[in-house]
């Protein structure tokens, strides 16, 4: 199984349990290779994936698959399987098209994306029982932090 596919499957399993650690840690390593492997087959099979194991309003590693189709929306045109992707996606396509009008439901300003020259999540840190995150908005870079529920 292919990392993408296998962070998809563990976010979905974290939803379903709750577990809101996991699922960030997933959501922070799916962002880091879907921007390595945005150009493979393995990213189209994520993205597919994705849609079909996560609810509407599961924004997670939705928005981070219509972010990256969007950086790469000139690139990504060119492949058929792109295309059957969208076509066959209930969602990603008008997900697509609200993003690239900034249209989505929640609100663009608290809604982290990929920019041209910026990932979407810049870094990660771990301090004791906390864990924060850097990424870049549309007012700059800013930071999630989150406290690991005792065990």
């Amino acid at each position: 199984m292919c990392p993408l596919l296998f962070n998809v499957q563990l976010y979905a399993i974290a939803s379903r349990f709750e577990v809101e650690y996991l699922k960030l840690q997933t959501k922070l390593t799916f962002v880091t290779l879907a921007q390595d492997h945005w150009d493979k087959d393995e990213f189209l099979t994520a993205a597919c994936e994705v849609y079909k194991t996560t609810p509407n309003s599961d924004r997670g590693l939705r928005d981070v698959v219509v972010a990256v189709c969007q950086k790469y929306r000139r690139e990504l045109r060119e492949k058929k399987a792109f295309e059957k992707l969208v076509q066959e996606t209930p969602g990603l396509a008008t997900d697509i098209v609200l993003l690239s009008h900034r249209w989505l439901p929640q609100s663009a300003s608290t809604r982290p994306h990929l920019s041209e020259s910026h990932s979407l999540f810049l870094s990660t840190l771990q301090c004791g029982d906390r864990i924060g995150c850097g990424f870049q908005n549309e007012r700059g870079h800013g930071r999630y932090s989150i406290t690991r529920p005792d065990s």
